[in-house]
């Protein structure tokens, strides 16, 4: 056993807390396919129509389009560089002027409210940390036995039949039989 320490449990809370840091957005987008039909919409949103209505009528994004474009509060990271570095220049209630282009498409950003990223205490995660180290110990754990294994089975000349099908894919072009068929044919007396 290999029991998870609270000192390894409190740097795995410091690390994500780190992360989380920060001013979160709450933002929502429209997201078309065109820039000239984003600039229709920021027309009619200038105009007064409603930017969630827009949203739930013409987003591509299946994820927040049906709730009107709503994406939640968020670290400014969480977003790809044109949208983050786009919404962060606005101010609450204010949306962008002009489509953003990202991969996606183009975005019409509204920036909704911000806030101070909020973390749980240690005491709520703890047990959810605790479970995530014992489960990377585990695998970690695994993966060495299993490496060792195969290199004392290698010393040894065994090869496992997952292995058998790593070096037949290889040798398929050499025209050697080395399939798991063949193994077994040459081990039958």
């Amino acid at each position: 056993k290999n029991p998870t320490t609270d000192a390894e449990v409190q740097a795995e809370y410091d690390k994500f807390k780190s992360q989380a840091s920060g001013t979160e957005y709450r933002a929502r987008h429209i997201l078309g396919e065109k820039e000239d039909e984003a600039k229709a919409l920021i027309t009619q949103i200038k105009g007064g129509a409603s930017f969630e209505e827009l949203a739930k009528k013409n987003s591509k994004d299946p994820g927040s389009g049906q709730n009107g474009g709503d994406l939640d509060y968020a670290n400014a990271g969480s977003y790809v560089p044109e949208f983050s570095q786009a919404m962060v220049k606005l101010k609450k209630g204010e949306l962008t002027d002009a489509p953003v282009k990202s991969q996606f498409g183009w975005h019409i950003i509204k920036l909704e409210d911000t806030r101070e990223a909020k973390f749980p205490p240690l005491e709520e995660v703890k047990p959810q940390i605790q479970q995530r180290l014992g489960q990377m110990k585990m695998a970690k754990f695994r993966d060495e036995i299993k490496a060792k294994a195969l290199a004392s089975a290698e010393q040894n000349g065994i090869v496992f039949l997952d292995e058998m099908d790593k070096i037949a894919s290889r040798s398929d072009t050499h025209g050697a039989d080395v399939s798991r068929q063949g193994v077994q044919r040459d081990l039958l007396p």
